[in-house]
């Protein structure tokens, strides 16, 4: 009885350790100001790089790398209307003025469009 209470006791730790990490990511995304990251080729490619494995990742762009494996694999089942809201705005953003890196990025970590909802 006592290891069946342990194992409930980890998966429920696990569990609220990836809610709280996602939502700490969230709020680090919130803290990236998006349109100077798309308006600069230098700042932009360093998050591409990370994004595509082809270079390192600062913090900033790890996080966003970790949100975006995280969101996609959810369906972003856990996200709020307003993360629901910035994510679109984040993929819009992206979409619009880097169409080229934006279908790149779509079919590494998209494939199947699960997101689709959001990048209307």
């Amino acid at each position: 009885m006592a290891n069946s209470t342990w194992v409930s006791f980890c998966i429920f730790f696990a569990v609220l350790t990836t809610i709280f990490a996602q939502h700490d990511i969230i709020a680090r995304l919130q803290s990236i100001n998006l349109d100077e990251v798309v308006n600069n080729d230098r700042l932009f490619n360093n998050f591409y790089k990370c994004l595509t494995d082809e270079g390192r990742c600062s913090k900033d762009a790890k996080s966003v790398k970790n949100l975006t494996i995280e969101i996609v694999k959810t369906k972003c089942s856990q996200c709020t209307d307003d993360e629901k809201s910035l994510i679109k705005k984040s993929l819009d953003l992206v979409k619009k003025r880097r169409p080229e890196q934006f279908k790149i990025l779509s079919v590494k970590y998209d494939p199947e469009d699960v997101l689709d909802e959001l990048k209307k």
